[in-house]
C-alpha cells in the first residue's frame, strides 16, 4: 500500500479473513492493521465505521467479525457492516464484500483477491466479472498462502494475475492515473 499513490482516484476496500470462531481475533487485529498500514501509505487507511464515505484515496478495511458491503446512499457510496452469518465460513467474507460492490459500482470497478486461504473471494470475483469489473489475482509466487487467489483464477473470471510488487502499479495502469511528478 506504500506504492499506491495519494492520487488513485478510487474508492478502496479491504476485507481480511479468518475462520476463528472466536470474535475477538479478527476484531484485535484490524484496528492496529489499519493505523499500521496509514503510517506508512500516502493514501488515508482506517477501520471502516458504518456510514463512511468511500471517497479518493481512502481505503477502509473490514473490521473484525463483521462483513462489509457497499451501500448507495444519497450522499454517495458508503460502507455499512453487517453482523449476519458467516460466508464461506468467514466474516468479514471477501464474497460479501465484492458482491455488494458488482451491485452498486459493476464495471466501474475493480475487484483483487490477494493471499489467503480457502476460496472465499471467488463467488465475488464471479459476480465482480459479470458485472463488467476488471478482475485481478495475486500470482502464486508472491503469496503467502495461495489459496484464495488460485480459487478466484480457477474461476477464469480474472483478468490479470498479478505480483504483489505489481499491484500498485497494475491499479495506477488500470485507472490510467498518471505517475506524481518526481516519482
Amino acid at each position: 500500500m506504500s506504492r499506491v499513490p495519494a492520487i488513485v482516484p478510487s474508492r478502496v476496500h479491504e476485507t481480511s479473513c479468518d475462520r476463528d470462531s472466536r470474535p475477538t481475533t479478527t476484531a484485535d487485529f484490524t484496528g492496529p492493521f489499519a493505523k499500521r498500514l496509514d503510517g506508512v501509505s500516502e493514501i488515508e487507511v482506517k477501520e471502516a465505521a458504518n456510514g463512511d464515505l468511500l471517497h479518493p484515496g481512502r481505503l477502509l478495511i473490514a473490521p473484525g467479525n463483521f462483513h462489509l458491503k457497499v451501500v448507495r446512499k444519497p450522499a454517495g457510496l458508503c460502507v455499512m457492516l453487517d453482523d449476519g452469518p458467516k460466508v464461506s465460513g468467514f466474516r468479514p467474507s471477501v464474497d460479501v464484500l465484492f458482491q455488494s460492490v458488482a451491485v452498486v459500482s459493476g464495471k466501474n470497478s475493480i475487484g483483487l483477491v490477494m493471499t489467503g486461504m480457502g476460496n472465499d473471494g471467488s463467488e465475488g470475483i464471479r459476480a465482480l466479472k459479470r458485472a463488467g469489473a476488471t478482475t485481478l489475482a495475486q500470482d502464486k509466487e508472491s503469496s503467502i498462502v495461495y489459496g484464495m487467489p488460485k480459487c478466484a483464477a480457477e474461476t477464469g473470471c480474472v483478468d490479470h494475475i498479478v505480483s504483489l510488487a505489481e499491484i500498485p502499479d497494475m491499479l495506477v495502469r488500470l485507472l490510467q492515473v498518471p505517475e506524481p511528478v518526481g516519482a
